[in-house]
């Protein structure tokens, strides 16, 4: 019921999906400054959504201290979702999702927290990129993305 749900949501957005099994589907997402898979997976049995955008590069090694703060710092004061990052292969990802109760119609709190997801990565993805291939601070990264002119800028959007 969750998963026809999500792929009526996301036909009549007009988003090519994927079905990569395990009741999982892959949508490739043109942000800002980098484009990347974003997974969503239902698990109809407890009436779970969770989805996850996956920075499109791995964390090279010498720069995961640096990705680790700059992402707790991104953490800190997010009202939803989550960034992630394996340190065994250096994925960065972020999640966002949702339980429903049976009686609810999970649509519009579906197409929330794929929208959330996507826009929050997008938001903080050219800081990942920013702190993993230059020699940008994550301090320096994180005020720059959450400096009031570019909060006005995301809620003018």
């Amino acid at each position: 019921m969750l998963s026809q749900s999500l792929q009526s949501i996301l036909n009549q957005q007009g988003l090519q999906f994927y079905d990569i099994g395990n009741n999982i589907l892959r949508i490739h997402v043109n942000g800002q400054a980098a484009t990347w898979s974003t997974l969503v997976k239902c698990i109809d049995e407890y009436q779970q959504l969770m989805v996850y955008s996956i920075c499109p590069n791995k964390a090279p090694e010498p720069k995961l201290s640096n990705l680790q703060e700059f992402l707790t710092r991104a953490n800190f004061g997010l009202k939803f979702g989550n960034f992630e990052l394996d340190l065994e292969d250096g994925e960065i990802r972020f999640k966002t999702s949702v339980q429903f109760a049976g009686e609810i119609d999970p649509a519009p709190m579906i197409e929330e927290c794929l929208s959330l997801n996507v826009v929050s990565f997008d938001r903080y993805l050219p800081g990942i990129l920013q702190v993993m291939f230059t020699d940008t601070t994550p301090q320096d990264a994180i005020a720059l993305i959450e400096s009031p002119q570019s909060d006005a800028k995301t809620e003018s959007e």
